[in-house]
């Protein structure tokens, strides 16, 4: 049996028994749409991740750079500097577009942004697309990717050339697996595991404790007004004062509802390990110490932020920039300089070593620290300690001053 559904775009998608579209599946099992990409930013776990992970991207100077025979220098005269610097479009800054990219690419597993042109070819606006109403679809006979999309409310095919395309991890190159995804059943077990928390609080349906008579049975209207008097002391928080007749047993967690919150315990972990972020971002310091906080800091930009920085810069050198511009030296490069260069004493030894060694001039060390440059010709020039030479010059070095004494030595003997 064929079905044929129609898409955001207002086209028609065929799918059948084998591929069954949403709706379909949604008619047998409803929970599949129990979690999206929308209602998993509802939960606290997820939420935290996301927004770590976006803080940290969006809080990275992006620059567009130029490198001219070496000499590296912020591109602020190209007309795409402002525009990625400082506001990509008119409703965003810089900080709400990353932060956004970042959002998306870990909740939808794609970010998607037109590129809008001026006049004279150069991109005007970098605007983005919701990616629940973008659709990718390849042509194996052409090799070409297009999108399907709405922009300003009207449906729109775009080639790849026009626009941005973020990717998370992909499985075949044309669209990024999202995680939650990844992360349904987890994060479905918590949203239980919430609603079952709340109820264990709320005791709907168990109760807080059991008051027994020891002696003679209450009726039902002694036990309301003895339920009602116990009620009123726990409210106001007093002491409750019991008759000799009346016994209290307080009544625990069922088994197996601790047995499912130890589960979400366990699912919180799950969730921030597929998001990568460490357990100190969201508050957990318990695997932290003084030796090691530094090491995790560094692995964590390392390890979870380097690799969204080169993907993204990747994808604006590649659709911003032209080819002259590329040949002329210029890269859009996120400064994660503040990230990496850890604490005051690090930074001191490292530049230390690197100027002595002659790969940094002074300047270098200015920038690295938004400090304002020397004006003159010894900031951009390179010192090097003079304990330092070159390997061939320290043997022929050796050679000579062995040479040297044994002539003084054969001088001395002739003096006898």
């Amino acid at each position: 049996m064929i079905f044929r559904n129609k898409t955001p775009t207002g086209g028609n998608e065929l799918s059948d028994l084998r591929n069954p579209a949403d709706w379909f599946l949604n008619i047998f099992n409803s929970s599949r749409n129990t979690i999206n990409e929308e209602s998993a930013i509802n939960t606290s776990e997820v939420y935290s991740s996301v927004k770590v992970l976006s803080d940290d991207l969006a809080k990275y100077p992006l620059n567009l750079l130029q490198d001219v025979n070496g000499t590296v220098e912020k591109a602020k005269h190209h007309t795409a500097y402002p525009l990625l610097k400082d506001q990509p479009n008119r409703n965003m800054t810089s900080f709400e577009w990353k932060h956004l990219v970042m959002t998306q690419l870990n909740l939808w597993g794609n970010s998607y942004h037109y590129l809008e042109i001026d006049k004279r070819g150069q991109v005007k606006e970098i605007v983005p697309l919701d990616p629940r109403e973008t659709k990718v679809l390849y042509n194996a006979e052409t090799n070409t990717v297009t999108y399907h999309t709405m922009y300003k409310g009207k449906p729109m095919v775009l080639n790849s050339e026009e626009l941005l395309h973020f990717k998370n991890l992909s499985i075949n190159g044309l669209i990024g697996r999202s995680p939650v995804q990844v992360l349904r059943e987890s994060i479905q077990g918590n949203q239980k595991g919430r609603e079952m928390a709340s109820n264990l609080f709320k005791r709907e349906g168990i109760p807080l404790a059991i008051l027994k008579s020891t002696r003679t049975p209450l009726t039902t209207e002694n036990k309301e007004t003895v339920a009602e008097s116990w009620k009123k002391h726990l409210e106001n928080n007093n002491v409750a004062i019991l008759n000799p007749d009346i016994d209290y047993q307080s009544v625990g967690i069922p088994q197996s509802d601790a047995q499912f919150i130890e589960t979400m315990k366990y699912n919180k972990a799950e969730i921030a390990s597929i998001f990568k972020v460490p357990p100190y971002k969201y508050g957990d310091y318990s695997g932290l110490t003084h030796s090691n906080a530094l090491t995790q800091s560094m692995d964590y930009v390392k390890n979870v932020m380097l690799p969204y920085v080169t993907n993204i810069e990747s994808e604006l050198n590649s659709k911003i920039l032209t080819e002259l511009d590329k040949k002329r030296g210029y890269y859009f490069k996120f400064n994660m300089e503040a990230e990496l260069r850890a604490d005051q004493k690090s930074r001191a030894e490292f530049y230390e070593k690197m100027q002595h060694v002659g790969v940094y001039t002074i300047n270098d060390i200015l920038r690295s620290e938004d400090m304002s440059t020397i004006d003159n010709e010894y900031g951009e020039m390179r010192f090097m300690s003079l304990n330092y030479a070159p390997v061939d010059t320290i043997k022929e070095y050796q050679l000579w001053k062995a040479g040297a004494k044994g002539n003084a030595k054969v001088e001395d003997e002739s003096l006898e």
